[in-house]
């Protein structure tokens, strides 16, 4: 769960709670430790499994955590069978395309996204802090991706003829490379403050702006810039050229799947920025805060941080079976994956083929 990250869980407490809770499992303890700690007020230290009076608030904390458990498997499962394959499928895909920084950018996204649904699948090592943080901050990666398509996207369209110039191949490995050494970066620092002995929900608005805050800003307002500059092209006078009218619908395409994406990451990260803060907002002024009231806020709090899982599954649905060419290189590639023994129609494959072929990624105008 999301407040794995800001609570420090040692083996005695885990150990101490295992003398009469042998039936529980390991990372249900956990969970248990973080609720007590944070709704009801239980140090680590102070855990005795024969106090009465705690071992109810245990049962109810058990139960809440359940509860969760069972929300984050199934969430689990959906990855696993949507997110993993697709995101596998959209690698593949868009390295069949042609060599463009588009292309590029779509499987430091894909791989981004795989990566992200792998760690945050996995269950192994809950008590290791430098791993939970990792599972937290590896969503930076592909949310800073998603900013570098805009970015592209907004000197395709703004500024076609230069954009040869000013974004080629090889600055585009280099702007993927420098984002890598930035995460690690980024990863070091979150590990430090989940180190400190900043309050926690500090902690979780800083965590949180890291992930969300960051990206969202620029993302707005490329996204922006790119709209406005397709609608000033669609009624200005020089659409009467049949190359540029081409050029227009093109990047009208992947701009809008750009924006489709851009949509989906606001819908699904900007929960979990908005509660961070109310949470923080919460604790900072008033005197007391409820127990019940906090644990709504904590519930709150892992149920947006989720959400923002749910980005990296839908990325490949967005990008890959968004735009018509992307669904034919996409519709080529299962033909190539179907047994041979499958009946199939084979009079619409060379359509195909050769529409994929007559339609580019990007335009001609800013091959690179």
């Amino acid at each position: 769960m999301f407040g794995d990250v800001f609570i420090s869980v040692d083996s005695a407490s885990i150990d101490q709670l295992r003398k009469n809770y042998t039936h529980i499992a390991e990372h249900l303890l956990i969970c248990i430790i973080h609720e007590l700690s944070g709704a009801y007020g239980v140090s680590n230290q102070n855990l005795d499994a024969d106090d009465t009076e705690l071992s109810g608030s245990i049962d109810i904390a058990l139960k809440m955590c359940q509860r969760e458990d069972v929300v984050e498997k199934t969430l689990r499962i959906v990855a696993l069978v949507f997110g993993l394959p697709g995101n596998i499928m959209a690698a593949i895909v868009s390295l069949s395309l042609d060599r463009t920084t588009t292309s590029l950018f779509l499987v430091a996204l894909s791989m981004g996204d795989f990566a992200t649904i792998v760690l945050r699948t996995s269950t192994g090592n809950t008590h290791v802090l430098v791993y939970e943080v990792l599972k937290v901050t590896i969503g930076f990666f592909p949310n800073s991706v998603l900013l570098l398509i805009c970015f592209e996207r907004y000197l395709a369209v703004c500024h076609p003829y230069r954009m040869k110039h000013w974004l080629t191949i090889r600055a585009a490995q280099l702007m993927v490379a420098a984002l890598v050494l930035l995460f690690f970066f980024v990863f070091l620092s979150c590990v430090f403050l989940a180190q400190s002995k900043l309050r926690a929900p500090t902690k979780k608005l800083l965590f949180s702006g890291i992930l969300f805050g960051l990206p969202c800003p620029f993302i707005v307002v490329f996204s922006v810039l790119t709209i406005r500059a397709l609608r000033s092209m669609r009624k200005s006078y020089y659409m009467d050229n049949a190359k540029l009218q081409m050029w227009c619908k093109v990047e009208s395409s992947i701009t809008f799947m750009i924006v489709t994406s851009s949509a989906v990451f606001l819908t699904l990260n900007g929960p979990l920025f908005v509660v961070c803060l109310i949470c923080f907002l919460v604790e900072t002024f008033s005197d007391q805060v409820d127990v019940e009231l906090r644990s709504r806020m904590e519930r709150l709090i892992s149920l947006a941080y989720w959400l923002t899982f749910l980005h990296h599954v839908a990325n490949f649905y967005v990008y890959i079976l968004g735009p018509k060419r992307f669904r034919i290189h996409f519709t080529l590639l299962l033909e190539k994956l179907r047994p041979s023994g499958w009946t199939r129609d084979t009079t619409k494959t060379p359509e195909i083929s050769q529409h994929a072929k007559s339609e580019p990624v990007t335009s001609g105008l800013h091959e690179t």
